[in-house]
C-alpha cells in the first residue's frame, strides 16, 4: 500500500492519484479500478516534473549544497519526495531502518526528515538518537499514521523536540518551505 501525495490542480504529481482524496490509501489490484501508479505513470510524472523551472535560489551558491537525510518505509513517498528535493538543490540520502541515525552522524547531514511508523522501527526512537548524537540539526516528523492516529504521533514529536511535524498527505511546496526556513534559522544560530 502507499499513500498519495496531496492531489490538487497544482500539484506536479497529481496524477499519481487521479480521482483519489488526499490521504486515500491505493492498493495493487489487476482491477481497472485501481489507481496504483504504474512505472510508466511515475516516469512521465518525473519527466514532467524535471521539466519544470526551479525554484529561485535562496541560498548561497558559494556555500555547500545542504545534505539532506530522509528515511520514510513508503518506497514510492521515499522516492518521489528524494526526486523534489534534488531537483530543489539538495543532496538527499535516503534510508529506512535502525541505521538511519549512523547515517545521519556519518553523513555530517544538516537536516533530518524522518517518517514516524515503520515496520520494525520508530522514528521516534530515531529522534532520541539524533538529539543524542546530533544536537542543533533540525529535525521534520512525518506520518500518516496508523488507523487514524497520525497526529497522536506528530504531538508526540512535538513534545519530543522536533522542528517541525507535517501530516501525510503534505504538499511537496510546503515541506520545501518548512526546509528552507529551518535552514535558515540553523545558519542563523550558527
Amino acid at each position: 500500500m502507499t499513500a498519495c501525495l496531496d492531489p490538487t490542480d497544482d500539484d506536479l504529481l497529481s496524477q499519481l492519484c487521479q480521482d483519489k482524496e488526499p490521504g486515500t490509501v491505493v492498493h495493487e489490484s489487476h482491477e481497472s479500478s485501481s489507481h496504483l501508479p504504474r512505472s510508466g505513470d511515475i516516469k512521465r510524472a518525473s519527466e514532467r516534473f524535471l521539466a519544470q523551472p526551479k525554484a529561485q535560489e535562496s541560498r548561497d551558491p558559494a556555500r555547500a549544497t545542504p545534505k539532506l537525510l530522509l528515511i520514510d518505509d513508503d518506497l514510492m513517498l521515499r522516492n518521489v519526495t528524494a526526486m523534489v528535493l534534488r531537483h530543489h538543490g539538495y543532496e538527499v540520502i535516503t534510508a529506512l531502518g535502525p541505521e538511519s541515525a549512523e547515517l545521519a552522524v556519518v553523513n555530517d547531514v544538516n537536516l533530518v526528515i524522518t517518517d514516524l511508523i515503520m515496520p520494525g522501527y520508530s522514528g521516534l526512537e530515531l529522534i532520541e538518537a539524533l538529539h543524542r548524537h546530533l544536537p542543533g540539526v533540525p529535525i521534520i516528523a512525518i506520518s500518516g499514521g496508523l488507523r487514524g492516529n497520525s497526529e497522536d504521533y506528530l504531538n508526540h514529536a512535538r513534545d519530543m523536540g522536533v522542528d517541525a511535524a507535517l501530516a501525510k498527505p503534505f504538499r511537496m511546496p510546503q515541506l520545501i518551505e518548512v526546509i528552507e526556513d529551518l535552514l535558515k534559522q540553523r545558519a542563523e544560530r550558527a
